[in-house]
């Protein structure tokens, strides 16, 4: 994992995992608290590297330094339960089909922290995979692995595994620094790589979340025109592009949008429940 000024929920991540694992790898960026001391003491290898904008470079250090055959990763303020980690350890150590070269699981995110899982998020991440020297995470920010085991033909696997990530800071003044610094990267990406897909999908998404629906909508048509249809962003520009056209009150555009996406996901669920809904709006009751 990574890390910068985590010390109020490495300890709680860090004793989750412990027990399933060989290793625990800790990169700090650059930390003016106690994280580093946290980390050393709880048993991890720590190392030191300067932030420069880029998560991807910085998991990539950490990848450097694992000594495992399979590389499983967290951010500061995920959780892992004792039946999850069972599960884990159960997969890292068992067989696997020849050619998954990583496994997917899911990042369980409550929108509150009262325990009730009301507004609970959940997110697809290829959590573990291959320690192979061509495995490398990409972009700035929203880093993947996925496109590296692409190159190398490799397959993914999906499991039930998940993390709960529920350190975020969800107060008016936490989601503006998480905008402002998001921002900042997404245009150093956007420069690095311009017209990119996934980065295209990043600001529509982006704009989205802080309800700047105009500016999502002008992103997720542009990410659209630039994506093959198989990449693994699409299927969710769709459903956002239907969300933020419907929130501007676009509703036939709404719908035309779910109509283009179930082209490709016609049984998607989120697409189908946005249609759903526009139709509602529209009242197209049948």
């Amino acid at each position: 994992m990574i890390v910068r000024d985590n010390a109020s929920t490495l300890r709680p991540c860090l004793t989750s995992i412990r027990p399933w694992v060989d290793e625990m790898i800790v990169v700090d960026t650059g930390s003016h608290d106690d994280t580093p001391a946290i980390a050393q003491e709880l048993g991890a290898r720590v190392f030191h590297f300067p932030w420069c904008d880029d998560f991807a470079a910085a998991r990539n250090e950490s990848v450097r330094h694992a000594r495992g055959q399979w590389l499983f990763w967290m951010d500061s303020d995920d959780t892992i339960d004792a039946e999850n980690g069972h599960q884990l350890r159960c997969l890292a150590c068992g067989p696997h089909p020849t050619g998954v070269l990583a496994y997917v699981m899911q990042v369980h995110c409550p929108a509150t922290d009262d325990g009730t899982g009301r507004g609970l998020t959940v997110v697809d991440h290829v959590k573990m995979f291959r320690n192979h020297v061509g495995v490398r995470f990409e972009f700035r920010i929203h880093e993947q692995v996925l496109p590296s085991i692409r190159r190398l033909g490799g397959d993914v696997a999906w499991t039930d595994i998940f993390v709960v990530h529920s350190g975020a800071d969800h107060t008016v003044e936490g989601r503006q620094r998480k905008y402002e610094r998001d921002f900042r990267i997404l245009g150093l990406e956007l420069k690095d790589k311009p017209d990119h897909p996934f980065v295209l999908f990043n600001l529509g998404m982006t704009h989205a979340d802080m309800g700047d629906h105009d500016r999502a909508v002008e992103y997720l048509e542009r990410c659209l025109r630039c994506s093959h249809p198989d990449e693994s962003h699409v299927r969710k520009a769709h459903a956002l592009l239907a969300a933020s056209l419907a929130a501007r009150g676009r509703l036939d555009e709404a719908w035309q949008a779910c109509c283009e996406g179930r082209k490709t996901f016609p049984v998607d669920p989120e697409l189908l429940f946005r249609q759903g809904m526009a139709a509602h709006a529209l009242g197209r009751l049948p």
